[in-house]
Order: structure tokens, then C-alpha cells, then sequence
């Protein structure tokens, strides 16, 4: 289905749909399907014309370039290893047992689903994830519904590392399991669909849970925190940022029409300044579950960028802060200006609690921010 056709036919309260109309083709596979342990029978099954299901499992590692023309069901335990090939998704991947995707490669998409988890886990270490403009949710775990035989299954996703530039939603959790995104780069454009509804990046229901929790980099030309839905009575669950970076460029006004932003969220750091910084990220760096101290001797400038220190944040400021005091503001966190006599000695250099350069390189602090925005825009590219 296209942009413009969910426009015309998808109304905010049939959003679910979207995903259960996916449902129809959501069965496991009968004896009449195709089976398939390695690679060789995986190749066979989907060039097979008497078959158009294949149930998966095994140690499955690639050897050239494949597209998945046929419903693929994960139906035991499950290693996909990309050997840096393509897997290119025509029908959609059904997981009804564990599945990791591993070694590097590409798995591509342009259909509205192209994975469903729909009980057991999904574990992606590695890999580059691209989506066309048909793709609606490229990761969907799904509700449990007695009515397509779905009553007590959990799907889970778990993501380690990789690279997705998916241009619509990138992981939809409308399950009950949990989602946690522990690493990896993750570009997404969005969509808005006017008077209808306005897709996320990530969405979970109220049953699961969605959690980005590690060194991870979102750059979403849309807001990714916050409503996203025309109809707040929607019953959504929180996504949250437990640590990593979020780049914003695009927002709605009360009237739902866009407006250009920049902002850089922080989540879960620590830091102590160790030279002079000035930030510049645009209109703000948030900060959530986030601790930054700048010592005596260390100057803190902005420019136009206002530090909104959220909840469970702290600002501690012993050295000079040059700027507009306007633009530090306690949003849930607390700016503090009372110093502690070790944050007061100047000859104390500044620990980095184990954060690697990698990481404060992403961490967004003053120039440090500027390199590390045009640093994951040049990974898109």
C-alpha cells in the first residue's frame, strides 16, 4: 500500500489494522510447505514452483545474493548468517521461533511488512537494514490474537549493532514482549499523513516495552520523542532512552504543521568536562538521565542552543558558564551551582567514567556535538 493510499484508507483508529491485515498470510507452515536447514535447501525450496511456504531453521549461511519470493517461517532455531551478501525480502519473514541475523551483508525490503515477529526472538548483531517507501513497519512484533490462533505468543526484538535507513517506521512493537535496542546507527525520514495520524520511527504498544539502551545513534528528520498521533486517546506505551543520541530536524505545531527543528537528545552519560566547550546543536541539547559537570577552570558557552535538563539530569556548573542564562532550563532536572570541594579544585583533572572517545564523540558537548552530528550525516550518505 502507498503513502497516498493509507492517506485515503487508513483512518488513526484502524492503524492496527495495518498491521493485522498483514495477518492473512500469518500461518505457520503446513506439511505441504517446503523445508529447509542450510543454504543449499533454502536455494531449492524457493525456486520449487509446487510450494509457496518454507519453514526455516538451522545454520543457514549464505553463499551468493538471495530474494525471498516465497513466505519464509522461522520454525526452530535459527542462525542467518549474511556472509556480507543481500537478502531481499518479496514476502514477508515470519518468526515463530529464534532468529539471529549476523555477519555483516544487507537485508533490503519494499513491501508493506517485511518481518513479523511473531513469537520468540529476533536478534540482529550486525548488518546494513534498507526499506522503499512501501514499508510501513519493516520490524513488527505481533498482539496476540485468539482469532488468527496467536493466543500466548511473545515476540521479542533485540538489536546489537547494525545500520538502518529505513524511510517510514523502523521497529513497530504492537506485542506484548519488549524491544531493546542496545546498539547501531538508525536514520529515519518519517511520515506524516495529514488530519490522519503521524508515523514514528519507534512505537510500542501499552503492552510491550521499547527500550534504547546502549551506544546507539538515531537521526530522525522528524521529533522522536513525544506524541506522535493526531488522537492522543490512543493507547501507546512509552518508548524510552535509557542511553544513547537522538538527532531531531523536524517537529509539529499545534495545528500539525511541520516545523523545522535541530535538537540533540542525550540520554543515560556521565560526563566531566575537560577543556573548554561551546555548544552548538541547533535550537537545544536535551538532557535525559544525564550528568554533566563542568569543573573550576572550565568555561561552558552556547550560542543560540538552549540546555534543557530533563528528568533525572543534573547540570553542575563550578566553572564559567557564558551564555544566555535564559537558555538553561530545568525541565524534571536540576541546575546546580553549589560545588563540591573536590569539583572546585582546578588541578583535578576531570574522569571520563568509562566512557570511550567513540562515545564522547557522539555525546554531543559543544564542539564535540557539531562533530558528531556531521559525523553520522556523512554515514548516511
Amino acid at each position: 500500500m502507498t503513502k497516498t493510499a493509507r492517506k485515503l484508507f487508513l483512518p488513526l483508529v484502524a492503524i492496527m489494522t495495518c498491521i493485522f491485515g498483514a495477518l492473512a498470510p500469518v500461518t505457520n507452515v503446513s506439511a505441504a510447505g517446503a523445508t529447509a536447514t542450510n543454504y543449499t535447501e533454502l536455494v531449492a525450496a524457493l525456486a520449487d514452483s509446487n510450494t509457496d511456504k518454507i519453514s526455516l531453521s538451522g545454520d543457514i549461511v549464505l553463499e551468493d545474493d538471495i530474494t525471498l519470493n516465497k513466505t519464509v517461517n522461522i520454525n526452530g532455531e535459527t542462525i542467518l548468517n549474511l556472509n556480507d551478501h543481500t537478502v531481499t525480502i518479496n514476502s514477508t519473514l515470519q518468526i515463530w521461533s529464534n532468529l539471529m541475523i549476523t555477519g555483516d551483508g544487507e537485508v533490503t525490503s519494499d513491501i508493506e511488512n517485511p518481518v513479523l515477529v511473531i513469537d520468540g526472538d529476533l536478534t540482529i548483531n550486525n548488518g546494513n537494514f534498507s526499506g522503499g517507501s512501501n514499508v510501513y513497519a519493516f520490524f513488527a512484533t505481533i498482539d496476540p490474537n485468539p482469532d488468527y490462533g496467536l493466543a500466548d505468543v511473545v515476540g521479542n526484538i533485540y538489536i546489537n549493532d547494525g545500520y538502518f535507513d529505513i524511510s517510514n517506521i523502523i521497529i513497530n512493537n504492537y506485542g506484548v514482549g519488549e524491544v531493546i535496542i542496545s546498539g547501531g546507527y538508525f536514520f529515519s525520514e518519517g511520515l506524516y499523513v495529514e488530519d490522519i495520524y503521524a508515523d514514528s520511527a519507534f512505537m510500542t504498544s501499552s503492552d510491550g516495552t521499547f527500550d534504547i539502551n546502549g551506544d546507539v545513534v538515531i537521526e530522525s528528520v522528524y521529533r522522536f520523542l513525544g506524541n506522535k498521533f493526531v488522537d492522543e486517546s490512543q493507547d501507546r506505551g512509552e518508548v524510552t532512552c535509557t542511553k544513547g543520541i537522538i538527532y531531531e530536524d523536524l517537529d509539529w505545531d499545534d495545528n500539525w504543521e511541520e516545523v523545522d527543528y535541530h535538537t540533540t537528545t542525550v540520554c543515560g552519560y556521565d560526563n566531566t568536562l575537560e577543556e573548554d566547550v561551546t555548544i552548538d546543536a541547533g535550537e537545544s541539547l536535551v538532557l535525559l538521565n544525564t550528568n554533566i559537570t563542568v569543573p573550576a577552570g572550565i568555561t561552558l558557552s552556547t550560542e543560540d542552543t538552549a540546555i534543557i535538563v530533563g528528568e533525572g539530569s543534573t547540570l553542575t556548573i563550578c566553572g564559567e558558564y557564558d551564555g544566555d542564562e535564559d537558555l538553561l532550563i530545568e525541565d524534571g532536572g536540576t541546575i546546580v551551582r553549589e560545588c563540591t570541594e573536590a569539583e572546585t579544585e582546578e588541578a583535578n583533572p576531570a574522569t571520563l567514567d568509562g566512557i570511550t572517545a567513540y562515545t564522547i564523540a557522539l555525546l554531543g558537548l559543544g564542539t564535540i556535538i557539531t562533530i558528531g552530528y556531521f559525523k553520522v550525516k556523512t554515514l548516511r550518505r
